[in-house]
């Protein structure tokens, strides 16, 4: 395990940033300069011949359907979708049909999407109506996308375009690539589409990959929402990968992102993991962020996972927390004590206990107050915070 020294900006930032910006594109609010988005309520329903949007994309694949698969000139099994009253059930089948159509004939399945009158279910239907034509020709889906006017539509046409293509990973970055050149001012936020696109296909090795491709804001950003996603679905695996990053600084900020996320989906796992590394920094750091959530989140369990060790310099934020928890501070004052006596570092020792006497005097003030006094551990200056109005020397 290499070192992992504190890096900046931190791993929180940068996410936050990257998904603001993927959000923007994909609910319309980020348009290149100049550019004016279309209303939302505008009708932009097509003809078959794409009179008002351009759903011309020339010859259809030219293949056998596989079994199953609707037929290019079939559209009954739309018609059964339109006579269902409407339902997200319905909605999301009708949607599943038009990505399998899109496969074989888009300019059908764009048409039938794009002739829906409700916003929601156009928007939802025209984004699977892309989803399943790049699948088979992403290219294709590139190209369309590209020759449309400035629009709110675009981000959600390019997040389902990497959608469809996620499965072919080298395919997916070369629509990156056509959408960087054409859009070059939204290259990072559409970066981030792809992540995400890869991240739900499972393709995680190759998500990391194309985050190394970007110039130096772009890798930083695209690296921690890249183990930030792989971290989601398999946390020990994108500590490794990150891990093994050539690049230190890089290194650091995909293991942080991957052990933030992890702590945000099962901190009691992350903690076993970290309890296993060697002692220093990076142990201190994965120990920390596990904790933290999971004292939050299930103050017994953590106490009782922390119980059975050894006190550690390592664990000593973990157990201020614990000690300063004010439920545990009200109610068993003596409990809360003993914790913070069983910090490590004496100055955080000391001001942890001035906390749990402060929280302490609430409910027994003179209780508090004979222990304030008499305890070696307080510094005088952390005594006089317990006892406001107090002053100490030394104690002896």
């Amino acid at each position: 395990m290499k070192p992992h020294p504190p890096l900046r900006p931190s791993v929180s930032t940068l996410v936050a940033v990257l998904a603001a910006l993927c959000a923007g594109l994909v609910i319309g609010r980020l348009h290149p300069p100049g550019e004016k988005s279309l209303a939302p309520a505008r009708d932009t329903r097509p003809s078959i011949a794409g009179h008002r949007v351009d759903v011309n994309l020339g010859t259809a694949p030219d293949s056998t359907p596989e079994p199953g698969a609707p037929s290019p000139t079939a559209t009954g099994g739309w018609e059964q979708f339109q006579n269902q009253p409407p339902s997200a059930a319905r909605d999301a089948a009708a949607a599943a049909w038009l990505a399998r159509y899109a496969a074989r004939a888009p300019e059908q399945a764009l048409a039938l999407a794009l002739a829906e009158p409700h916003l929601a279910r156009r928007s939802l239907w025209r984004s699977a109506a892309l989803r399943g034509w790049a699948a088979s020709a992403p290219e294709a889906v590139a190209a369309w996308i590209i020759r449309q006017p400035a629009s709110e539509d675009r981000g959600r046409d390019i997040a389902a375009s990497f959608a469809g293509a996620a499965a072919k990973p080298a395919a997916a970055f070369a629509l990156a690539q056509r959408y960087a050149a054409a859009f070059p001012d939204q290259a990072t936020a559409h970066g981030g589409l792809l992540l995400t696109a890869l991240a739900e296909a499972g393709e995680f090795a190759s998500a990391a990959q194309f985050a190394r491709t970007g110039h130096s804001a772009q890798r930083e950003v695209w690296t921690a929402l890249a183990f930030s996603r792989w971290s989601e679905q398999q946390p020990q695996a994108a500590t490794l990968a990150a891990d093994s990053l050539v690049d230190p600084a890089l290194r650091d900020l995909a293991w942080r992102a991957a052990v933030v996320n992890w702590a945000q989906n099962q901190p009691d796992s992350l903690a076993d993991y970290a309890a296993r590394l060697p002692s220093g920094d990076t142990r201190a750091y994965a120990l920390g962020e596990a904790l933290r959530l999971w004292i939050e989140r299930d103050l017994p369990a953590a106490s009782r996972w922390l119980d059975q060790r050894e006190p550690s310099p390592d664990t000593d934020l973990a157990v201020s927390l614990i000690a300063t928890h004010r439920a545990l501070a009200v109610r068993h004052p003596d409990v809360a004590i003993s914790w913070a006596e069983s910090i490590a570092d004496p100055m955080l020792r000391s001001r942890t206990l001035a906390r749990v006497v402060q929280v302490w005097t609430d409910s027994d003030p003179a209780a508090a107050t004979r222990y304030a006094r008499a305890t070696p551990a307080l510094t005088p200056a952390d005594r006089e915070v317990a006892l406001p109005g107090e002053h100490f020397t030394p104690h002896p």
